[in-house]
């Protein structure tokens, strides 16, 4: 984001939970994107977010990603501008 920004024909991809008034977000057919545009899909640009562990996930693995589906967990998504998974 901080690339993009300092460049006045910098083009790129982020997450919305990122994106900060140091970049300009780009509406695709009039839409601009939004947590609400992006859930009922009128922003059609947009991709999910993965918890990925190379086999079984550990013991520590397994708690933090109960803890993020848990609602503790999928309130801190919503805050930090992310969309919850339920």
């Amino acid at each position: 984001m901080t690339a993009i920004a300092n460049d006045p024909f910098g083009v790129g991809y982020i997450s919305l939970g990122v994106a900060d008034s140091s970049v300009k977000l780009i509406a695709i057919d009039g839409v601009l994107p939004s947590q609400k545009s992006v859930v009922t899909e009128k922003y059609r640009v947009a991709r999910g977010l993965y918890m990925n562990t190379k086999g079984d996930p550990t013991p520590l693995a397994k708690a933090f990603i109960s803890y993020m589906l848990s609602p503790s967990g999928q309130a801190l998504v919503r805050k930090h501008g992310f969309l919850p998974v339920q």
